[in-house]
């Protein structure tokens, strides 16, 4: 047997109207499915990333505030490098 290196992946274009949508994929099942299958429910899902939708950016710190705390961190490890000095 050889490696499979390609993604197994099947595309059914979608339709709205519901005997095409279903015609479209039973041609999809005669053309490429060789085993029986069988509808176990039949859902028609979809993802939705809420992540996405419902996103709400945080309040950035404004750059007086992140260039202050840069200079008390570069002023920390000063005091540090000469505390550490031999």
């Amino acid at each position: 047997m050889t490696p499979d290196y390609q993604k197994d992946y099947e595309v059914i274009p979608f339709n709205k109207d519901s005997v095409l949508n279903q015609q479209a994929i039973e041609a999809f099942m005669a053309k490429y499915i060789s085993k029986p299958f069988e509808y176990l429910e039949n859902v028609v899902g979809v993802e939705i990333n809420f992540n996405k939708i419902f996103f709400k950016p945080e309040a950035q710190h404004s750059v007086e505030d992140v260039l202050k705390e840069i200079a008390a961190l570069e002023e920390e490890l000063k005091q540090l490098d000469e505390a550490i000095a031999l």
